[in-house]
C-alpha cells in the first residue's frame, strides 16, 4: 500500500485486465531487493537452527515451521518481479496472505512473541492469591495489588504514598534505617482489625532488593491471610492444653510450664508444686443435681484463679489435672514458711461452702507439696512427689498441707510393691488358712473356729495379717482377699464332723472397708454362693467385723449385715472394747456375738480398772442376750475367772495355736480339751 501510495517516487501504475499494478522505478527496485535480502537472511538463520537442533526437539519443530513460513514469504517476493516485466498476479497477493497467517500461527503455537516484563509483572500481581506491597526507600507504599487492597480493606488511593507503619502498625520498615538489603526474607505474623471491622491475621514476608534502574532499595511485602489457620490452631491448642469445663490449664500445660520454670530457675531458687485433691464432698442442704460435680469444679477453679490473681504477676499458676484434682505452681517461693502461709489461705478458701443449684457443698481438700530443688529437679519427680504427699494427707486426714516425706514415700512404694505381689498370690491361690478353736468353757468342747489367713511370701517369708491386710484395704484387694478366705474356710468346715452331731461353726473376718464399699451390696450374694457350693449350713458360718469399723459404720454396711442375718449367718464384733462402742448402740446393730479384745483378758487380776470394765461388759452383754468370747486366753487363772463372771467361750494359746486344716481336723478328733493347765 505504501508503494502504491507513493507511486510517483517508487513506481508507475499500469492497467491490466485484472486491475492496476505498479511498474517499479529504481527506488522501488532497491526497496524490493532489500526486502528479499532480509527474507533470505532470516531463511538462512532458520535453516542453520534446524540443522543444529536435535531431531524431535521443540526447537527443531519451531525452526522447521519458520522455514516453511519464510520460504512462502520468499516466494511471495515475486510480487516485485513486475519491475522486470513479469506479470504473475494476483497470485503474489495470495502468497503474502498465506505467509502472514503461517508466521502468526508459529508465533502463537511456539510462543515466539512474548509479552514485555512490565506487562507480565502487572498480570502476575493482578492474579496473585497473596497480597503484595512494594515500598520505596522511605518506607512508603509505591504499589499495592488488588489482593493487598482486599486484605487491608483499603483501596489504592488509601494505600499509595502512605508509610507502612500506618498500613500495618505492627510491622517495622527496616530499610529506612539504611540496612543492607538481605536475600533472606524476614517473616512476621500480624494481627489487626481492618477498617471494615473484621479481625485478620496476616503472615507478612519481607524481601529487600534494589531497583534495577535507579539502584534505590525497595522492600516487597507479601501478605498471606492465615486467619482461619490461626483460629483452627487456637481451637486445637485450647483442646490440647486447657480443661474445657473450667478453662484452666490441664496437666500437659501445667507440666510444660513447670519445665520452663525449672529451665529458667537460677541455682538455689525455691519453687513449689502443690497437688490438691478433693477427696470428699459434704452435703449441707438439698440434693445436688446431675451437674453438681461440674459446678463444684468450676467454683473451686474460680477460687484458685482468684488466689493466683492476687499473687505477684505470673508467680502462681493454677491447673486442673483430673476431675477432682487441681494443682498450684509457686515459681518464686521465698521460703517453706511463706508457701505454708499461702496454702493455709488456699485451704480456707476451698473449705467455704459452695452453692450448686439448690444444694450447698463443702469440699474437703487434701494438699500435698513438693519443693524444688529439695524433692527433685525434674518435672516427673516433682509431680509424683506432690501427688504422693497429697495421698499421705488424705490417709492421715490432715487438716493442712502435707509436705513430701521421703520416708513415708518409701513406705508407700513398699506397700505398692507388696500389693502387687499379694494380687498375684490371690490369683494363683498361694495363700493358706489357719484355724484357731473357740472353746466352750462349760464342757471343753470346740464351739467354733476362727479362720486366720496366712501368707508365705516367697520374697520375705511368712507374713501376718497385720502386715498385708491394711495394704489390701488401701489397694482395693480386700474384697478379693475376703472372698478367697470365705471360700476356703467354708469348704473345710463342711468336711468337719464331730463325734456327737455336726461340726463346729467357722468364723471368717470381713473387712469393714469391703462391707461399706460399693461391692458391699453384693456380700450377701457372695456368701450365699459360697454356702451353696460347699454345702455348709448358714448357721455354721460367722462373719466377724472389728469394732472400730462398726463405730465408723454407714447405712451401706448396716444393710449388708442385715442381709447376711436374713440368710441365717451369725454376726460377731471382733476386738470389742477398743473402739468406744456403746452397748446401747449394739442393741440396734445386727450382732449375735462379742469377742472381747485380748487386752481385757490380759488385764485379769493385774489391772483392777480393766478387770472391772470386763466384768461390766460381760454383765451388760448377758442382759442383751449376746454371746461373749474372750480372746487371748493364755493362763488357767483366766480360764477360771471367765466362766465365773458370765463368759462361756474363750480362745487363745492356752487351748491351741492356729492350726492347718488337717491338724485342726485331728484336734477335733481328740475330743474335748482340758480346762486345767498341763
Amino acid at each position: 500500500m505504501l508503494l502504491l501510495a507513493s507511486g510517483r517516487i517508487l513506481a508507475t501504475p499500469y492497467h491490466y485486465w485484472w486491475g492496476y499494478y505498479a511498474h517499479y522505478r529504481p527506488a522501488g527496485t532497491l526497496l524490493a531487493g532489500y526486502q528479499c535480502a532480509v527474507l533470505l537472511f532470516l531463511f538462512a538463520c532458520c535453516w542453520h537452527t534446524w540443522r543444529r537442533s536435535p531431531p524431535g526437539s521443540r526447537r527443531r519443530q519451531r525452526a522447521k515451521l519458520l522455514l516453511i513460513a519464510f520460504g512462502v514469504a520468499f516466494t511471495a517476493a515475486i510480487d516485485f518481479l513486475p519491475c522486470w516485466g513479469v506479470g504473475l498476479y494476483p497470485f503474489g497477493y495470495a502468497m503474502v496472505a498465506f505467509t502472514i497467517a503461517t508466521i502468526g500461527y508459529a508465533a502463537w503455537r511456539y510462543r515466539v512473541v512474548s509479552v514485555t516484563s512490565r506487562a507480565a509483572a502487572k498480570h502476575v500481581l493482578r492474579t496473585l492469591s497473596d497480597g503484595v506491597l512494594v515500598l520505596d526507600d522511605q518506607g512508603h507504599v509505591a504499589l499495592a495489588n488488588e489482593r493487598a487492597q482486599s486484605l487491608l480493606a483499603r483501596d489504592a488511593g488509601e494505600l499509595l504514598g502512605r508509610p507502612v507503619a500506618e498500613v500495618l502498625p505492627s510491622v517495622q520498615h527496616r530499610a529506612e534505617r539504611g540496612d543492607t538489603p538481605s536475600l533472606r526474607p524476614l517473616r512476621q505474623e500480624v494481627e489487626f482489625t481492618g477498617s471494615d471491622g473484621r479481625r485478620r491475621v496476616l503472615n507478612v514476608s519481607v524481601n529487600n532488593m534494589r531497583d534495577a534502574h535507579a539502584g534505590a532499595p525497595l522492600s516487597v511485602y507479601v501478605l498471606q491471610d492465615v486467619t482461619h489457620y490461626r483460629d483452627a490452631t487456637d481451637t486445637i491448642r485450647e483442646l490440647v492444653y486447657f480443661d474445657q469445663p473450667t478453662g484452666l490449664p490441664n496437666r500437659r500445660h501445667f507440666c510444660d510450664k513447670l519445665a520452663r520454670t525449672l529451665a529458667q530457675a537460677p541455682g538455689g531458687r525455691l519453687s513449689a508444686v502443690c497437688s490438691i485433691r478433693l477427696e470428699h464432698v459434704r452435703r449441707l442442704a438439698g440434693v445436688p443435681g446431675e451437674h453438681a460435680a461440674d459446678q463444684l469444679a468450676a467454683a473451686v477453679a474460680s477460687r484458685l484463679t482468684e488466689f493466683a490473681a492476687a499473687a505477684p504477676r505470673d508467680t502462681v499458676t493454677v491447673a486442673r489435672l483430673q476431675d477432682q484434682q487441681f494443682a498450684l505452681l509457686f515459681e518464686q517461693a521465698e521460703s517453706v514458711g511463706s508457701v505454708t502461709v499461702q496454702l493455709n489461705r488456699v485451704e480456707q478458701m476451698l473449705r467455704e461452702p459452695i452453692a450448686a443449684g439448690a444444694a450447698r457443698l463443702r469440699p474437703l481438700p487434701w494438699m500435698g507439696v513438693s519443693l524444688y530443688p529439695n524433692d527433685g529437679r525434674s518435672v516427673e519427680a516433682l509431680m509424683q512427689r506432690a501427688e504422693a504427699a497429697a495421698d499421705q494427707a488424705a490417709e492421715a486426714r490432715a487438716g493442712h498441707a502435707q509436705f513430701f516425706n521421703a520416708e513415708t514415700n518409701a513406705a508407700a512404694l513398699r506397700a505398692l510393691e507388696l500389693s502387687g505381689r499379694l494380687a498375684r498370690c490371690i490369683e494363683k491361690d498361694e495363700l493358706c488358712v489357719r484355724f484357731q478353736p473357740v472353746i466352750d468353757l462349760h464342757s471343753g468342747a470346740v464351739s467354733s473356729a476362727e479362720a486366720l489367713v496366712r501368707w508365705n511370701d516367697p520374697a520375705t517369708g511368712p507374713r501376718l495379717p497385720d502386715e498385708f491386710v491394711p495394704v489390701a484395704e488401701q489397694s482395693g484387694l480386700v474384697a478379693a482377699l475376703d472372698r478367697w478366705v470365705l471360700k476356703t474356710a467354708v469348704q473345710h468346715a463342711a468336711q468337719w464332723r464331730a463325734h456327737a452331731g455336726p461340726g463346729p461353726a467357722v468364723a471368717v473376718n470381713f473387712s469393714g472397708a469391703h462391707l461399706s464399699a460399693a461391692s458391699g451390696a453384693h456380700v450377701a450374694d457372695v456368701v450365699h454362693t459360697a454356702l451353696e457350693q460347699s454345702g455348709l449350713a448358714p448357721h455354721r458360718l460367722e462373719i466377724e467385723i472389728t469394732e472400730t469399723k462398726v463405730v465408723a459404720t454407714d447405712s451401706a454396711m448396716v444393710s449388708s449385715l442385715r442381709r447376711l442375718r436374713e440368710l441365717g449367718v451369725r454376726i460377731a464384733v471382733d476386738d470389742f472394747g477398743t473402739g468406744y462402742a456403746s452397748l446401747s448402740y449394739l442393741e440396734q446393730f445386727p450382732v449375735d456375738k462379742l469377742k472381747v479384745d485380748r487386752s481385757f483378758t490380759a488385764a485379769i487380776d493385774r489391772d483392777r480398772k480393766k478387770t472391772a470394765l470386763l466384768q461390766s461388759i460381760l454383765m451388760l452383754a448377758s442382759q442383751l442376750d449376746l454371746e461373749v468370747v474372750a480372746e487371748g486366753v493364755e493362763s488357767a487363772e483366766q480360764v477360771d475367772f471367765l466362766p465365773r463372771n458370765g463368759c462361756r467361750f474363750a480362745q487363745g494359746y492356752f487351748f491351741s495355736q492356729p492350726l492347718p486344716a488337717e491338724a485342726f481336723r485331728q484336734f477335733l478328733s481328740a475330743g474335748a480339751v482340758s480346762l486345767q493347765e498341763s
